[in-house]
């Protein structure tokens, strides 16, 4: 929404600066200008897997009322959503361990934010690791005390290239005695 109040754009996207009448020519095609403009951020700024939603639209403004309809839910239904993504983040070890332990933080962030505490951020983050980070999970479920979640992450951040390495067994040539 940002980028629409920096090119004074946000009123138009959010219908409440309708097209002037036809025989306002001028501010018309003023209108149309900004409309195609705002049309174009919004394609550029949303997800391919989203596109589907406006492909029909060719007004910003109309984009803008689909997909905020789309996107805001009821409350209940956003906050099922929410405890989703938060209790089954994936972890990628194609990824830095980092976009995990974030993407983890942010959900409990956003449920937070609507009123609801979450306090078992990390257990989720410890059981959704993937397999390849056992060793790291045995090491911290195994501590006389719950590591907090600053030495979690701290602790998988400066383990991944460990993990994340590709180790190589050297093969040389040998001669065959007999």
């Amino acid at each position: 929404m940002m980028v629409f109040c920096s090119d004074g754009n946000a009123k138009l996207v959010q219908g409440m600066e309708k097209c002037p009448p036809p025989e306002k020519a001028s501010d018309v095609l003023t209108w149309d200008k900004r409309d195609d403009a705002a049309l174009a951020i919004i394609w550029a700024c949303t997800s391919e897997e989203f596109l589907y939603l406006v492909e029909e639209e060719t007004s910003g403004s109309a984009c803008f009322v689909k997909l905020k309809a789309k996107f805001k839910m009821t409350t209940f239904a956003h906050r099922v959503e929410l405890r989703k993504a938060f209790y089954r983040a994936e972890h990628d070890p194609a990824k830095p361990i980092e976009i995990y332990t974030q993407k983890v933080i942010n959900a409990k962030a956003q449920l937070s934010a609507m009123g609801h505490k979450v306090d078992d951020i990390e257990d989720v983050i410890l059981m959704n690791l993937h397999s390849t980070y056992d060793t790291i999970k045995l090491s911290l479920l195994t501590q006389p005390t719950e590591p907090s979640l600053d030495v979690i992450c701290t602790i998988l951040t400066s383990s991944s290239p460990i993990i994340d390495a590709p180790f190589l067994i050297k093969s040389e040539t040998t001669e065959t005695v007999l």
